[in-house]
């Protein structure tokens, strides 16, 4: 695989196959005669190369979403816990599907704790439905995540 590569390109794991990128784009530019005026070619490019970026960022954290329902209690919670400092709205989804699907009380302190940095208002509900936990723990966690979301509400709110 090193014979091939590019000088100037890295590579990374992009749906399961490995693909070569540059370090400035997500696409490397077609060189060479071509019918299409420049700015036809920059255009499709972009296209191309947006279209990709988009794709690999929906992918990058497909193998960690794997991770979650693990049968190792372990793999689960640090797969929980590796989300923690994402920004992307679709970790903050399945992280409560995680939430609503576990009957382990474990896997909910840790999804809660998750969602204390990164939850929105729409996680709400769902961790309210811990709040009348038997377990101390769900409970506490529960009621510290939705104090710590509605704080960064308040916070990002305009005024």
């Amino acid at each position: 695989m090193n014979q091939n590569r590019i000088p100037g390109k890295r590579l990374i794991l992009f749906s399961g196959n490995w693909r070569e990128v540059s370090r400035i784009g997500m696409c490397r530019t077609s060189r060479g005669p071509s019918e299409e005026g420049e700015e036809q070619v920059r255009t499709r490019n972009a296209a191309r190369c947006s279209r990709t970026y988009l794709e690999a960022q929906q992918s990058r954290f497909d193998p960690v979403y794997a991770l979650l329902a693990d049968e190792r209690w372990l793999v689960r919670h640090s797969a929980i816990q590796s989300l923690k400092r994402t920004s992307s709205p679709q970790v903050e989804d399945v992280i409560l599907h995680v939430l609503e699907t576990t009957n382990d009380p474990y896997d909910l302190v840790y999804c809660q704790a998750t969602l204390n940095q990164i939850g929105s208002a729409k996680a709400i509900p769902s961790i309210a439905k811990n709040l009348n936990s038997r377990k101390r723990d769900v409970k506490d966690s529960a009621r510290l995540a939705i104090e710590a979301i509605e704080a960064r509400e308040r916070r990002n709110a305009p005024r």
